[in-house]
């Protein structure tokens, strides 16, 4: 479990999620949107650059309403193959600092595990996934930022939120929401009551704390980042970055 305003220390490894966690503070890594820490299917990041310029900043502020809805019409939804993984991963590496990298696992042999992309244009535009768990330290041992099962609301079944990113210059444009929707909808088919998701929060335009809060999430925990904004490739005048907790209750 990560403390309040101390310097953390995670590791580079994580199941690839749709805000899957990554990283390290204290030796320059950079966390991603939200995630899991995973013991068999995984994503390894290899963060080498710590402080991106303010030109590398720039990439990721992103005016939304960019795209036309005739657009967004176009826009499909399936199940990654192993034939995207190149693909995915540029998409990931794009939101942490230049000279990263991030490899991509699938883990397709898990029948636990779902996940869905965007695509258009035969173009991937986001990605998604949730992991379904019947013990609440089961998925507490999955998370990266809360790991304590004590933090985790009873349920009978959960439906954790993992892999979560949109291709930068496409943000805005509901791509996020229409994933979560899909996954949602996963999970309530193999009958979850709850979905979590442990997010990196930030002061950019693609933070998933704004996108959980317009789809009924509640952060329950919020745990600080203690670093400069010159070492943050999402905020600018001042990091505002925090891990969340968010949790939805399905009735």
């Amino acid at each position: 479990m990560a403390e309040s305003g101390k310097a953390h220390a995670w590791k580079a490894c994580s199941r690839m999620g749709f805000w899957v966690q990554i990283p390290v503070l204290a030796s320059g890594f950079e966390p991603a949107l939200f995630g899991s820490e995973s013991h068999t299917h995984h994503t390894e990041l290899q963060a080498r650059s710590l402080a991106p310029s303010r030109a590398v900043k720039s990439r990721y502020s992103l005016e939304a309403g960019t795209r036309s809805p005739r657009y967004m019409e176009s826009i499909t939804f399936r199940e990654p193959t192993e034939a995207d993984v190149a693909e995915l991963e540029e998409l990931i590496t794009a939101h942490f600092s230049e000279g990263s990298s991030y490899t991509v696992e699938l883990g397709a042999d898990d029948p636990s595990y779902h996940a869905r992309i965007a695509e258009s244009d035969r173009s991937i535009l986001g990605v998604m996934a949730i992991d379904l768990f019947d013990d609440r330290a089961a998925v507490a041992d999955e998370m990266y930022f809360f790991d304590d099962p004590d933090l985790l609301p009873a349920a009978d079944r959960y439906g954790l939120l993992e892999m979560g990113y949109v291709r930068p210059g496409f943000t805005g444009q509901g791509i996020g929401s229409r994933l979560l929707e899909r996954v949602e909808a996963i999970g309530i088919e193999h009958d979850i009551d709850c979905v979590l998701a442990d997010s990196w929060y930030h002061g950019g335009p693609d933070s998933p704390e704004s996108l959980f809060r317009g789809h009924g999430y509640e952060t329950v925990h919020r745990d600080p980042f203690d670093r400069p904004a010159a070492e943050c490739p999402k905020c600018e005048d001042d990091c505002v970055c925090a891990a969340g907790l968010a949790v939805r209750h399905i009735e």
